[in-house]
């Protein structure tokens, strides 16, 4: 690199600094062109500098541009632009030899950075509507049976309002045939993570008492069911590193989570997919290979709410009882309030308080982490049943090993306790207890687990009381690449019953599945064949023969999957009886003026618009789901709510005269909405410009061409002076010559409608360049 010395005016080419040296005359300053090295790295990046009586002074946009903050340093008092490199904490040296400046400076002196997780709010859904129907028919040698299900949805922006409907074709007595299932209304404020509903819902539940129906109205937190927002106790590790450097996250030996950084403090979410215990290990590693460690011991778990976050929900109404019955069932007005807080980074309180007529309940919450150890969970209740006042309490441990976790619950209920939302003695129940401990990877075998369950019941005269004890014990194994086996274990102390389970299932690649499945409960023996596809559109079907007693039984099932929904259909052959079922489920869908049948509306769907383009392949996140119809348009189904999803298309299957603008399209959506994503394609026509400057004459071969000041596309003229165009809109195009020695000249031209349509061959358009 060359060095250039100046004593009263600078020439360069580095922008301002020209006119930064020139005031500078008077001072008998000087300034040099040098690179940069900051602690220790050479950043390759060139500066100003300029030595002074005062001392040396840099550019201060080149601080900036190294992620330095330019207010720590004190500026030139004639020119602010230049930052002074002398102070207690800052090193100086200037390299003749490099023809280079190097620069310590701590960490301190950079900006700080907060590596936040991108929460990306859904988009607002347009104005549509759906009616989705689910017939379901079942025939035996005794009788038969028809059933529909239906539901009416109406949205635009962030609102829904649904209704349900129930066709039963022979009710029970006492039933009827129509029965309106749900209405309700919901309202979504996504970027507060907030929502309020109006009509059929249901409420939140704890440890010790369920949830209930009702209607009515509720507003509270949702984000509990956004896979994009971390809202547990994830740590955030901070920080600060005075050079670009890596920060690790080890949790018991496993590297979990991994980011780079610039130099400065930083604090670090370390996003959504960690879930365990243990030793925590934060090791921050320069480019010069500078190692930092720091451990401690962690609990983490969905369970722990964030510092200072706040999950509740406020909730009034009227009871509601036998929703599959009775459409107007509903009965004693209630209130309700939820609350939770994350009050440290291992602790979370809360309460829930219900109030109706006849029952009160008020339940505390404590959930803690116990250092790296387990998860402690606790609650204790109060119901007020007419009078007559009961408690329930409940506690469980925890803990996730990453290859093995276990896991203790017991609840406990005197006999007076209510629970809002139940018939008297509808709840019974005295003590219930679980445990569980589960194994992966255990080398001899791929998995293991144990589950017991004890439940005690309050004797009630009249009424018929179940206690249960029972264990459940499951073995899997992986015998080769295409062959796993699970062995299963049930037993129930208190009545005797017990069964054994075994299954072998081979994949048979492309092919499907075989699986041999035998159990002990019934003798049965079961051989099937399987095939399934991921796919939107397509195929599944499985055939089985069965074995119980020495006698065969056949099945089959089929589930064909269509743009218009999914029929499924079944049939069982036994010795005394032959049964038959066959469902349909699909909507019709109203979306952008487009009416048209579609499949089931379970989660959000957009209607993806390649501008009359057919038989093209439209892509979910990279996966293909199919191809548009006739009218170049394909309803995409299946896009879980809050998830970022690429909707995009195979413009490779375009014909080779038409151009694109936007191949992919990102989409977050909520449920049960509609989005219209329209993909612009057009037919482009060529044209031939004969470009001539101000001497009439044709420039010379090669001389670049930019269209409407795009720099990342050239064009290039030819021997003959032509430059070839190939456009798709009737508008004004600007052209713009790049000469020899830094030289340009410019001109413009229109094209309208009729010229892009003419089907004759490429039109030569004459133009002078000024």
């Amino acid at each position: 690199m060359k060095c250039f010395r100046v004593v009263l005016v600078f020439f360069s080419a580095v922008g301002i600094a020209q006119a930064n040296v020139d005031s500078l005359a008077e001072t008998d300053a000087g300034a040099l062109i040098v690179n940069v090295w900051l602690n220790g790295v050479d950043r390759n990046i060139e500066t100003v500098l300029l030595v002074t009586k005062d001392g040396e002074y840099i550019e201060c946009k080149t601080l900036n541009e190294l992620g330095v903050d330019p207010s720590k340093f004190v500026k030139n008092h004639d020119q602010d632009g230049f930052c002074l490199m002398r102070g207690s904490d800052i090193k100086f040296q200037n390299d003749d030899a490099l023809q280079a400046i190097k620069i310590d400076l701590p960490a301190s002196y950079f900006k700080d950075n907060n590596y936040e997780s991108v929460v990306v709010t859904p988009a607002r859904a347009n104005f549509g509507g759906f009616i989705n129907y689910d017939f379901f028919y079942s025939k035996d040698d005794f009788s038969n049976d028809f059933n529909a299900y239906s539901e009416i949805g109406i949205f635009k922006d962030y609102w829904l309002l649904n209704n349900a409907i129930l066709y039963k074709d022979s009710p029970d007595e006492g039933q009827k045939q129509f029965l309106r299932v749900s209405s309700l209304f919901e309202l979504e404020f996504p970027e507060k993570y907030l929502k309020l509903r109006i009509g059929d819902n249901t409420s939140v539940y704890n440890s010790l008492t369920n949830s209930f129906r009702y209607g009515g109205i509720s507003f509270g937190t949702n984000y509990t069911d956004r896979p994009d927002f971390v809202y547990w106790n994830m740590p955030t590790l901070q920080g600060s590193a005075a050079l670009p450097s890596t920060v690790d996250l080890y949790i018991n030996g496993v590297n979990l989570y991994k980011q780079s950084i610039t130099p400065g403090n930083y604090s670090l979410q370390t996003g959504a997919t960690i879930d365990q215990a243990g030793e925590a290990r934060v090791v921050v590693q320069d480019i010069l290979g500078n190692q930092t460690v720091q451990s401690f011991p962690i609990y983490i778990s969905s369970q722990l709410l964030r510092v200072g976050l706040n999950e509740y929900d406020v909730s009034l109404g009227k009871l509601r009882y036998n929703y599959d019955e009775d459409d107007s069932d509903y009965r004693d007005f209630f209130s309700k309030v939820f609350f939770r807080r994350g009050v440290a980074a291992s602790t979370t309180l809360g309460f829930d308080a219900t109030y109706s007529k006849d029952v009160s309940n008020i339940s505390f919450m404590w959930t803690q982490g116990v250092s790296k150890f387990a998860l402690l969970d606790t609650a204790y209740a109060v119901s007020d049943y007419n009078g007559d006042i009961g408690h329930a309490a409940s506690a469980s441990v925890s803990r996730n090993f990453g290859t093995w976790s276990f896991g203790l619950n017991t609840r406990y209920y005197t006999e007076k306790f209510q629970q809002l939302g139940f018939d008297e003695y509808d709840f019974n129940t005295k003590i219930s207890n679980l445990a569980y401990i589960n194994f992966s990877n255990l080398g001899f075998v791929d998995g293991f687990n144990l589950s017991y369950v004890d439940n005690k019941n309050y004797k009630v005269e009249g009424f018929e009381s179940v206690d249960s004890k029972i264990i459940n014990v499951g073995v899997q194994k992986i015998l080769t690449k295409n062959l796993y086996t699970s062995l299963n274990y049930f037993k129930n102390f208190e009545d005797g019953d017990d069964s054994f389970n075994i299954v072998f299932s081979y994949n048979w690649d492309t092919r499907g599945n075989i699986d041999l499945e035998h159990s002990t409960d019934n003798g049965e023996t079961v051989l099937s064949y399987s095939k399934n596809s991921l796919l939107q559109n397509g195929l599944d079907y499985s055939v089985a023969v069965s074995n119980i007693d020495s006698e065969f039984n056949y099945h089959g099932y089929g589930l064909y999957k269509t743009n218009i929904g999914d029929f499924r259909a079944s049939y069982d052959e036994y010795t005394n009886n032959k049964v038959t079922q066959a469902q349909y489920r699909g909507a019709t869908v109203l979306l952008g003026n487009k009416l048209s049948a579609t499949k089931y509306v379970d989660n959000a769907f957009a209607l993806v618009n390649i501008d009359g383009m057919k038989d093209v392949d439209v892509l979910r996140s990279l996966s293909v789901v199919g191809k548009t119809n006739d009218k170049g348009y394909l309803f995409v189904h299946d896009i879980i709510p809050y998830i970022n999803y690429d909707i995009s298309y195979d413009q490779n299957q375009l014909p080779l005269d038409y151009t694109f603008e936007q191949p992919v399209q990102k989409l977050s959506a909520l449920n049960q909405r509609g989005y219209i994503l329209d993909f612009k394609v057009a037919k482009t026509k060529k044209f031939v410009v004969n470009l001539k400057d101000s001497n009439n004459k044709n420039f010379p071969v090669g001389t670049v061409v930019k269209l409407n000041g795009n720099e990342d596309e050239s064009y290039f003229i030819d021997s003959n002076g032509l430059v070839y165009l190939y456009l798709s809109k009737p508008v004004k195009y600007d052209l713009k010559l790049a000469m020899q020695e830094g030289k340009t000249c410019n001109t413009s031209f229109s094209i309208s409608q009729t010229q892009i349509d003419n089907s004759n061959d490429a039109q030569v358009i004459n133009l002078v360049c000024k």
